[in-house]
């Protein structure tokens, strides 16, 4: 029976409007960071702990509709790293003797509903890493027109840690995004896969799997992801941007018995985020 520790956080967005330039080909990084969940540790147990962050990104896209882009960060460490770093436990004891197994981020973004008031509607457009290359072109859902806020014409990189993605600007109504699949040199360890969830199109899952327990599964492993959506500006009561978002991050390790490894159970966090407030008009 797998057991698991669910944490459950209810919190209204707070509102950091900083512009923030990152350039790529001497273009300028067309997004605009309006929103954060500040660093907090999401699982701290016997066999390990994880830290995440999450900050969400906005850029013009129609005369109807913005583009979000949400990146998550979560840092997953299993006892044996802590342990070697002489890292104790808040009541002062030591983590366990494990190594990392595999670890998920599933992240969700709805339209924020509340009543007669509403957010703008949502349709995902991409997400990365995935487990293969892939090249699409982003079409808006919403309006006639597109007003990006930067100069596309030589693309735009997105992301980083081996997991670039490219935006350029194509002919008539669209964006081509491509996602390049990076491989070491040496070997890809962690796996990195992502899909859509088969009951709910909006949440995507991000899942990595260490093969070998001896390397990886030793080492602090840094999961980045990213989420793209569109939205709509049409809303009543709230800013478009207002979203309900929820982040589920989970975290499995491995311990020797004799001459054979046992998995831990599962540890789950959940957080539940809803609104944006500190907009200007």
């Amino acid at each position: 029976m797998v057991g698991e520790i669910i944490s459950i956080i209810g919190l209204t967005l707070s509102i950091n409007y900083q512009e923030i330039n990152k350039t790529a080909n001497d273009i300028e990084y067309p997004f605009n960071e309006f929103g954060v969940i500040p660093q907090k540790k999401a699982i701290d147990v016997v066999d390990g702990y994880v830290y995440y962050y999450t900050d969400f990104y906005m850029s013009s896209f129609s005369d109807e509709s913005s583009l979000i882009l949400i990146h998550t960060n979560a840092s997953f460490t299993p006892g044996y790293t802590a342990r070697q770093n002489n890292t104790k436990r808040e009541d002062g004891s030591d983590y366990a003797d494990v190594r990392l197994k595999r670890g998920y981020i599933h992240m969700t973004a709805n339209q924020y509903v509340n009543g007669n008031d509403y957010g703008g509607d949502i349709t995902l457009k991409q997400f990365w890493p995935k487990s293969s290359s892939v090249t699409t072109t982003i079409e808006t859902t919403y309006g006639q027109s597109i007003n990006i806020n930067g100069d596309f014409d030589k693309g735009v990189s997105i992301g980083g840690n081996g997991f670039e993605a490219k935006i350029d600007a194509g002919l008539g109504l669209g964006l081509e995004f491509s996602y390049i699949k990076t491989i070491s040199s040496t070997s890809e360890d962690p796996i990195v896969s992502s899909q859509q969830s088969s009951s709910d199109h909006n949440c995507v899952q991000y899942n990595f799997e260490v093969l070998n327990r001896e390397t990886a599964g030793k080492i602090t492993y840094n999961f980045d992801t990213y989420y793209l959506y569109e939205v709509s500006h049409e809303s009543e009561g709230v800013f478009f941007e207002s979203i309900d978002f929820t982040i589920e991050i989970g975290l499995v390790c491995e311990y020797q018995v004799l001459w054979w490894f046992q998995e831990t159970q599962l540890y789950r966090y959940r957080g539940h985020f809803t609104g944006f407030t500190g907009f200007g008009d």
